[in-house]
């Protein structure tokens, strides 16, 4: 996912706030998971580090990667970089919703 960050996402001290990044990188784990399985998951646990602040307008790059998958559950790399650098990166596991 691309995109760039918008003025509601921002917190008091002006920065981009942890819960929208958040959010960001939760939806784009789930997508890998609809796009790739076409698997309907939630989310479980959600372990994030972040490294840096992210300024308003600044371009950045989410990139979701499925390290497992099984048939109740899967785990999915996320990291959130921009031209500079690493700004956050995440792991997330899922539950998998039978149909």
């Amino acid at each position: 996912m691309k995109g760039f960050t918008t003025p509601a996402m921002l917190n008091q001290y002006g920065v981009t706030s942890f819960g929208s990044l958040m959010t960001a990188m939760a939806n784009a784990g789930l997508e890998a998971f609809r796009i790739v399985k076409r698997l309907e998951t939630i989310p479980d646990t959600f372990t994030v580090y972040f490294s840096k602040p992210v300024q308003l307008k600044e371009d950045i790059i989410i990139k979701a990667e499925i390290m497992e998958i099984g048939r109740k559950a899967g785990k999915v790399e996320i990291n959130v970089e921009n031209q500079n650098g690493m700004i956050a990166k995440g792991v997330m596991s899922v539950k998998v919703l039978i149909r």
